[in-house]
């Protein structure tokens, strides 16, 4: 401000009488107005009977000024001349001037003012400042760090407007931030204070202002766009709204529609919430819920097909549209409309791994659908979304309402799968039988019915399945399910299904490639569980190859993710891998830590699987510290296994609880158990190569602490048995260590 040698002044122009632009403004009177408020700021005299306007130029074209004008849309738009005037015989003076409509002066240059951001990197310019800075004002001794939480909702409800921070911080001395958020959220008008200038003493008072300066025209259209959420496009504003594009622009040019992007418009939330009651919009409303629910329904086969990732970023920027008009016709039951978007949406919600509010939306539809073809759809992408929780044994109950409403000729396929839903879900909760059978009956009901694509899907199923359960086709589903997929997203899952196959191989580098390349192609379409799944894995590939502190990385940013979604055994998975980066680096506490909090996400899911694999965790750390309680830990976990017929990890799980029977003092029949895990000719596969090389070592360490008969005897015992059978002989681990 030193820049300007004559001085900087602050000319306010709220007090003004002028005419608005809507009334037949006199020129002459307007123009007196501001010359008049110029002078008294700048503290000149001018003689009555001459042309004050001339006056003011001549005085001013000797100056260096800067001249602060303040409230300028109140006035008309001939009010413009006057500073157009000035500029023109003046060539060191300097217009600052706040308004909420462009002036459209041909030197202007417009600095759109946003709100204060919550965070940056200078914490004197943040809102949570200004709000600690006027709440001291009433409470000296207030502090943001207790109630922080709290005082950012109000700071992001009101998108970091001054004036409106500054209105709720007013209350501090009576309510607690948590109480002002909650009756700010539903009430705006609540937002008061009274020491402050008429025209700035609540958000009703500020709005109205903006009000008064707008044509009927506007006014309309303005309330009519308070029904979008999370803003609109052009289109939509004239389709839905009313709002040309002329009156779009106008609306931009009075700061009252927010332009955040080239495509992409908006209305601040306290605009939307005063302007709630300002028309009646039930006929806005219905044609937001058809315009968007029709669109919505014209992307069915991109969305399925996944061959168009520019789709999804479109979609996602028109969620909350979506969200709003799929309400509303639950609201008013528009089956006709529901019908060919229900589909669509719920495909987009999974993909995008929105699974508790496909659980309530669902919910939802069923008022609308509580039987047919349709009904049973919904009961479908409701068993989807709790399975995607973790909710197994709520999903197999949606699962059935869904067999029975798709039991029909026309539906075959997606009887056949939900079959395949069904079998991971028992699977899931340790019926392994049943869930092979299951999944068996799924496949040749889509081999017959021709669907490849279901048939891919089911495979897949399959392949997940079978490769915990010593299915020595295993791979072989993964490979077909993988020719029959055509677009990127359709093999993305798959391909990361494959790198996860490669690190049970002990492939690490061509694991990490194909898991890699499945989460560029996830991301691509923003299937963020899908990449959370990709980055659990590797971040096992980066600890069983030694990264440890890799594998923690990756397991952090998954979690992340999952947390996102509440995908419960997401996270369950994630708390796991961590409890193994820590464990194979020797951090026993934390690994042990981390294992617990998998295990209650696990019992409460009642995800059997799960569990095993969390014992199997919390055995080796057990062993690893040498402490007596791991052997009947093993124990446990081995018999787990034979109940639900876990064969793979059996044999993982056989050979470390061998290492652990051998630190007691059971060698030879350590050296035995080892021998039937790694022997070629038992009816089993080997164990998975992180714990396969570490094995064979292991036996050819303890060939040097028994006798070369004695060695020789208990190897050949041992490749005589078979998985149960050396579970059995480690179970009397107690008769042994007696002996």
């Amino acid at each position: 401000l030193t820049t300007y040698g004559d001085g900087v002044y602050f000319v306010a122009l709220d007090a003004l009488e002028g005419a608005t632009k809507h009334e037949k403004s006199d020129y002459s009177l307007v123009q007196g107005q501001i010359v008049q408020a110029i002078t008294q700021a700048i503290g000149v005299s001018l003689t009555p009977n001459s042309d004050q306007l001339v006056q003011l130029g001549r005085i001013l074209s000797t100056q260096h000024i800067l001249l602060i004008l303040d409230n300028y849309e109140q006035l008309t738009a001939t009010a413009s001349d006057v500073l157009q005037y000035l500029l023109d015989n003046s060539s060191d003076l300097t217009l600052l001037v706040t308004s909420r409509e462009r002036l459209r002066l041909p030197a202007e240059t417009v600095l759109p003012l946003q709100g204060l951001p919550i965070q940056a990197s200078d914490p004197s310019q943040t809102a949570l400042h200004l709000f600690e800075l006027r709440a001291q004002r009433l409470d000296l001794s207030f502090q943001l760090a207790p109630q922080l939480a709290a005082i950012k909702q109000i700071c992001q409800l009101v998108e970091g407007l001054p004036l409106a921070i500054e209105l709720a911080a007013a209350w501090v001395h009576l309510l607690s931030c948590q109480q002002i958020y909650t009756l700010i959220a539903t009430n705006l008008a609540q937002l008061s204070d009274s020491s402050l200038p008429v025209r700035h003493r609540n958000m009703q008072a500020v709005f109205e202002q903006s009000w008064q300066l707008l044509s009927h025209h506007e006014r309309a259209a303005l309330a009519n766009l308070t029904v979008f959420r999370g803003g609109f496009s052009a289109e939509a504003a004239t389709q839905i709204a009313q709002c040309d594009l002329s009156t779009l622009f106008s609306l931009i040019e009075k700061s009252l529609i927010q332009r955040p992007t080239l495509h992409r418009y908006g209305l601040h939330t306290l605009l939307q919430q005063l302007l709630a009651t300002r028309h009646d919009l039930s006929a806005i409303k219905r044609a937001h819920q058809h315009y968007y629910l029709n669109w919505i329904s014209s992307l069915a086969d991109p969305i399925q097909n996944g061959d168009d990732p520019a789709i999804y970023p479109q979609i996602r920027a028109e969620a909350d549209n979506l969200r709003a008009a799929l309400q509303h016709a639950i609201s008013t039951q528009d089956a006709q409309f529901l019908a060919t978007a229900i589909t669509p949406l719920m495909s987009f919600w999974l993909i995008q791994g929105w699974y508790r509010e496909g659980q309530q939306l669902c919910e939802g539809l069923v008022a609308v659908f509580d039987q047919g073809v349709l009904f049973g759809r919904i009961c479908f992408a409701h068993a989807y979304f709790n399975a995607r929780l973790g909710e197994f044994q709520t999903a197999l109950t949606h699962l059935e309402q869904a067999l029975t409403a798709l039991d029909q000729p026309e539906t075959r396929s997606e009887y056949a799968q939900v079959q395949a839903e069904q079998a991971v879900c028992l699977f899931r909760l340790g019926k392994s039988e049943q869930a092979s059978q299951l999944i068996a009956n799924s496949l040749a009901l889509l081999t017959a019915q021709h669907d490849r694509q279901g048939k891919a899907r089911a495979l897949t199923c399959r392949y997940l399945i079978g490769s915990r359960l010593d299915d020595e086709n295993a791979l072989d589903y993964l490979v077909e399910a993988l020719s029959i997929l055509a677009t990127p997203r359709q093999r993305a899952l798959p391909l990361g299904y494959y790198g996860a196959h490669l690190i049970g191989e002990g492939d690490y580098a061509e694991a990490t490639a194909a898991l890699e390349e499945s989460i560029m192609l996830l991301r691509s379409f923003g299937e963020m569980v899908g990449v959370a799944s990709g980055l659990v894995n590797l971040s096992i590939a980066a600890g069983r190859a030694g990264q440890h502190d890799k594998a923690r990385q990756m397991a952090l940013q998954a979690l992340r993710l999952f947390e996102q979604s509440d995908a419960r055994n997401g996270i369950a998975v994630c708390y796991f891998s961590l409890g193994e980066a820590d464990r194979f680096a020797g951090a026993f506490d934390s690994a042990e830590k981390w294992y617990q909090q998998a295990n209650v996400l696990h019992q409460a899911t009642k995800n059997t699987h799960g569990q095993v694999v969390i014992a199997h965790g919390l055995a080796c750390v057990a062993a690893a510290r040498n402490q007596p309680a791991a052997l009947p830990q093993f124990r446990a976990v081995l018999r787990q296994c034979q109940t639900i017929g876990l064969t793979t990890l059996q044999s993982n799980i056989l050979c470390d609880a061998a290492r652990a029977l051998a630190a007691q003092g059971g060698v030879t029949q350590a050296i035995s158990i080892i021998a039937c895990c790694l022997s070629p000719q038992s009816d089993h596969i080997l164990p998975e190569a992180y714990i396969l090389q570490p094995a064979r070592q292991f036996l050819a360490d303890l060939e040097a602490e028994v006798t070369h008969k004695l060695f020789t005897e208990a190897v050949k015992f041992g490749r005589t048995l078979s998985l149960d059978q050396a579970t059995d002989l480690f179970a009397d681990y107690q008769k042994w260590l007696n002996m």
